[in-house]
């Protein structure tokens, strides 16, 4: 197993890789870009947010959304 630890690894409680190679350096999901999701019905049609009113009748003793 590689004996190089880094400090943030080691705070968080990594204490081992599970294959003996060196591995790489990399940052996953570092921009808010990264977590773009686009739901698709299945029909291949993109859904898209046109407004935030609901179409459901609001409940009684709700407040609206703000």
């Amino acid at each position: 197993m590689a004996n190089r630890y880094d400090d943030l690894e080691r705070k968080v409680g990594i204490a081992e890789y599970a294959s003996p190679h060196d591995g790489f350096a990399a940052v996953v999901k570092a921009r808010y870009s990264d977590f773009i999701v686009h739901e698709v019905d299945l029909n291949g049609n993109i859904a898209r947010l046109d407004k935030l009113e609901t179409s459901a009748p609001a409940e009684a003793g709700s407040t609206p959304m703000q």
